[in-house]
């Protein structure tokens, strides 16, 4: 699928968008934060993925959501190099535990068991805080989400009140 004049960057978004071809070369690019042309090699295309506003739940509610990897953590290069460092520093502090402490047997467990006690207090009251803080957070998020959806709702009826076509209205509300 080749994308029509050139650079998507150099189009308008909404110039010639009622035509149903017009918007199907392109892609937004999260990364780039940009309108981008898409490749028939490129890895969305090949996962179905053409439009971002536009998806098919079949692929998830069928074996095929086992073989999606594209835009999964499982690919991070990032997150295995810190794995790789974590797993590090853990042998080492192991290897430092085994050298420094010949005999853990004589060692006096009940000052850990105090403090142990403590900050399992100390933690669930933090916890409790955070998830307070949380719910509050995401109570906030679903009322201003809801509220964008009603938005939505009262543009397309204002639409449909004052005759807009079709086509120019799915463009606007997408």
């Amino acid at each position: 699928m080749a994308c029509q004049d050139g650079d998507p960057e150099k189009q308008p978004l909404l110039h010639g968008a009622v035509d149903e071809n017009y918007s199907a070369g392109y892609i937004f690019d999260v990364k780039a934060g940009h309108i981008k042309c898409v490749d028939e090699s490129d890895e969305l295309m090949k996962q179905g993925i053409i439009d971002t506003m536009m998806y098919s739940t079949h692929g998830l509610t069928s074996w095929e959501a086992f073989k999606i990897t594209h835009s999964t953590v499982w690919v991070n290069k990032e997150l295995w190099f810190m794995m790789l460092k974590l797993s590090v520093v853990a042998l080492f502090v192991c290897l430092v535990t085994v050298a420094a402490v010949p005999n853990p047997a004589v060692m006096k467990v009940s000052k850990f068991t105090q403090v142990s006690k403590f900050l399992n207090v100390i933690v669930g009251l933090l916890l409790g805080f955070f998830m307070s803080s949380s719910m509050s957070r995401w109570h906030s998020c679903v009322n201003g989400f809801l509220e964008l959806l009603d938005s939505i709702r009262n543009l397309q009826m204002q639409f449909a009140a004052l005759g807009v076509p079709e086509k120019q209205t799915i463009l606007c509300l997408r």
